[in-house]
């Protein structure tokens, strides 16, 4: 079953991206249940703070054209809708500039814990891949299917998409 993303968040993600291009643009969903259109939802743009890492240490953390590091700022801004009830983290989503169209192996061990477990299991890992700035952007999902991150389709869908 494809993940419905509704077309103005996806034309918000593809803003972002390209405002961030070269870097790596990346951001919170937080929704009332499983995050797809039509869902209630709130979008948290985030700021990549891998430019401090890898300046500290460049063996570690690549740069910020390669990866991404979400503000923690962020996750604590999202927790007044997840402590409300049914609301979860439903995606993190972030970009890629250089036109790879998967999950890198940073995207992995920032999504894993040490076990290779996922930190959020429900959650939606989301890719706006943008290999140019103005490039028509395509949008990538992976969910944890207790096993392993499955890719699933995207599907840019009206705002008020039926379940």
């Amino acid at each position: 079953r494809p993940l419905r993303l509704a077309a103005s968040d996806a034309e918000r993600l593809v803003a972002e991206a390209r405002l961030a291009w070269p870097r790596e643009a990346c951001g919170l969903v937080v929704s009332r249940g499983a995050f797809n259109a039509g869902t209630p939802r709130v979008l948290y743009a985030g700021r990549n703070v891998i430019d401090a890492l890898h300046w500290e240490d460049p063996q570690q953390w690549p740069p910020p054209t390669e990866g991404y590091v979400l503000d923690p700022q962020i996750l604590r801004a999202a927790q007044h809708w997840l402590r409300q009830p049914g609301w979860i983290l439903g995606a993190i989503y972030h970009s890629h500039t250089n036109g790879l169209a998967r999950l890198s192996p940073g995207d992995l061990r920032l999504a894993c814990d040490a076990h290779g477990r996922p930190h959020f299991p429900q959650t939606v890992q989301l890719l706006i891949v943008l290999a140019r700035r103005e490039a028509e952007p395509e949008f990538r999902a992976w969910q944890w299917n207790g096993e392993r991150y499955a890719e699933r389709r995207v599907r840019v869908t009206p705002e008020r998409a039926p379940p």
